[in-house]
């Protein structure tokens, strides 16, 4: 991994700790659809093979490395030395010049561009070994980083979605437009939080973000209210199944909306801890969701599956009540 993005300690084994759940999760829901002879069961349980799947092997790549996005905006969050090397956070250069009362390091001259301190160590005779190695004598110059971003997260997460919308939708007997129009809602969703990310334009990321995160209400009305009313029709177990996960995804959509916020958005967490608390939301959405699917008794028997608009229209009319 680069070493001027994310501490391989903590970034770097959050990763690879994501790529074992998931890997973990793809032996064992292979080994369960192997024995399954259940040919209504079959397209859940390649749903949920491909959701850890994929998820897995993005978790791996990353965790290999060298897949980070510098996106050009100003992370306040980092901060490196004149020569690449890696350097203490800005909180931690605060107080630095703080206690070791470097001359010329006033630290509300400390902008976006970079400053300029004199690092005159206190008392002069004790030579002071900085942040990287570095002797306060050489120490001149603290240059703020540009935000990276892990892009195959995005990827990750287009590709995952639909098949999470696709498997709520199929539980509760949904129609092939409304997976369709649910699954372009959230798409739209993660392609503004993406441009959010990376766009440098004067104020354009909240903007950006709150138009994404606007596209994910009518996601929600149909999963929680349109296919929840349908879903109460089904027998007891898929109903249940349903009301479980339907639940769930819209919260961990909630989820992820509140961190971008707090990371990308607002770069409150610094990058390893984005990736700390993206791997947890991942491992929740992903496995976990894929896990109450597959584990449930009895969850898959009544599934409606697709229907089409006239079924939705006969089931609805007062001749079939």
């Amino acid at each position: 991994m680069s070493s001027n993005t994310f501490n391989d300690t903590v970034g770097g084994a959050s990763l690879w700790t994501g790529f074992g759940l998931s890997f973990l999760a793809l032996l064992v829901f292979g080994g369960i659809s192997a024995l399954n002879e259940n040919k209504k069961h079959s397209v859940f349980n390649v749903l949920a093979i491909s959701i850890v799947g994929i998820t897995a092997l993005v978790y791996l790549i990353e965790a290999l490395g060298n897949t980070e996005l510098n996106t050009g905006r100003y992370d306040p969050t980092f901060w490196r030395l004149p020569n690449g090397q890696s350097a203490a956070s800005a909180f931690s250069v605060k107080a630095a010049i703080q206690h070791y009362g470097w001359l010329g390091g006033n630290w509300n001259t400390i902008g976006q561009n970079g400053a300029t301190v004199v690092p005159t160590c206190n008392p002069p005779q004790a030579p002071y070994r900085g942040v990287g190695g570095t002797d306060c004598t050489l120490l001149t110059t603290l240059v703020p980083n540009s935000r990276y971003l892990l892009w195959l997260r995005y990827a990750q997460w287009a590709t995952n979605t639909p098949l999470l919308i696709a498997t709520v939708g199929l539980l509760a007997g949904a129609s092939i437009s409304e997976i369709v129009f649910t699954t372009v809602m959230t798409l739209i969703s993660i392609g503004s939080w993406f441009a959010a990310a990376t766009s440098t334009g004067f104020n354009a990321t909240w903007p950006i973000y709150a138009m994404g995160t606007s596209a994910m209400l009518p996601v929600v009305y149909q999963i929680l209210v349109l296919w929840a009313e349908r879903a109460s029709k089904l027998p007891k177990a898929t109903r249940t199944a349903f009301t479980v996960l339907a639940y769930f995804i819209s919260f961990m959509g909630l989820g992820y909306a509140v961190n971008w916020g707090t990371a990308e958005g607002g770069m409150v967490q610094n990058t390893d801890q984005e990736i700390v608390t993206y791997t947890v939301l991942d491992m929740l959405s992903r496995v976990v969701f894929t896990a109450i699917l597959m584990f449930v008794p009895g969850a898959m028997d009544g599934a409606g599956g697709v229907i089409t608009k006239t079924e939705v229209e006969s089931s609805e009319s007062p001749a079939a009540v």
